[in-house]
């Protein structure tokens, strides 16, 4: 039995060492984490749901149901329903994208009643049944970081760590086992330098405009870093945003722009937005592959 108790040493977060139970190849999720350069991030998100428990991950971290109380009836919610109607899906609850579209995912298989109890089929059906959209993202970026990004993609912050311990101590201390709501709480307020999200925006002029504010020096050479704005074209299944069932806004996110608007001025051209639309901000796990990069311009 592998030793895991590095979870709980390690965790930095809130979220519970009790959702993660490996049930298959621990060796290759730290194979694809190790060697992220030769992998895409299905690659990396196929290891995961082959390699821990989606039934006891599910059951720990998504509430499934909400106890009568006062005059209110007992409430299932959308993962209660998900797991009493599909219980051969259950690795799925590993997939945070996946997840994100489970209303979707339910009135889906009503139609296609899902018979195969692969989950990995299942997950590729429905992949295709959702299409890719045209996502943005602005970075300041050396000429060698170009050119890296253009042969091996956008990395998340997490792949950036290091220390002592392994990247897959540091994967099932940090991200597998803290609460999902908490790792996007994190990328909000900015609390988390190992975030597993890549912040994208499916408004163009905010993408620029976010990446006008990165640094734009290397702070290691002192080489000066220039503007690009990468267009994307990301399969929907893959694209996490806020929800009200998965993962919720900010409470101070939803403080701030309640019934606001914000305004965004880019080469004297005003940009009017409501922040709390889910396309303002969505966000990528682990990794944006190379071919997902459609093109990148200097705006």
């Amino acid at each position: 039995m592998i030793d895991l108790s590095h979870i709980k040493e390690l965790r930095r977060y809130r979220g519970n060492e009790k959702a993660v139970r490996i049930n298959g190849d621990r060796n290759q999720v730290a194979n694809v984490l190790d060697n992220f350069d030769s992998f895409s991030r299905d690659e990396l998100t196929n290891a995961i749901m082959a390699c821990y428990d989606g039934e006891l991950f599910g059951h720990t971290m998504w509430t499934r149901k909400y106890s009568a109380w006062g005059g209110r009836p007992e409430q299932i919610t959308v993962h209660g329903r998900f797991a009493e109607q599909y219980p051969q899906l259950s690795q799925l609850n590993l997939d945070t994208g996946f997840l994100s579209y489970l209303p979707e995912f339910i009135e889906y298989a009503k139609k296609e009643n899902p018979r195969d109890k692969d989950p990995f089929i299942v997950r590729e059906k429905f992949k295709e049944h959702l299409g890719a959209t045209t996502l943005w993202r602005g970075i300041r970026l050396t000429k060698n970081e170009l050119n890296s990004i253009e042969k091996e993609g956008i990395y998340s912050s997490f792949f950036r760590i290091n220390g002592l311990h392994s990247l897959i101590e540091q994967f099932e201390a940090n991200i597998l086992s803290v609460y999902p709501w908490q790792l996007l709480d994190n990328q909000f307020y900015g609390s988390d330098s190992f975030s597993p999200f890549i912040s994208v925006s499916a408004n163009k002029d905010v993408a620029k405009k976010v990446g006008e504010s990165h640094c734009s020096v290397c702070r290691k050479t002192g080489e000066s870093k220039e503007l690009y704005l990468f267009e994307l074209k990301i399969p929907l299944i893959d694209v996490v945003a806020y929800t009200d069932h998965c993962l919720k806004v900010p409470d101070l996110l939803k403080l701030m722009v309640e019934h606001e608007t914000e305004t965004l001025t880019s080469n004297n051209k005003t940009i009017y937005h409501p922040l709390w639309k889910t396309n303002i901000e969505q966000f990528i796990l682990y990794k944006i592959n190379a071919d997902e990069i459609v093109q990148v311009n200097k705006p």
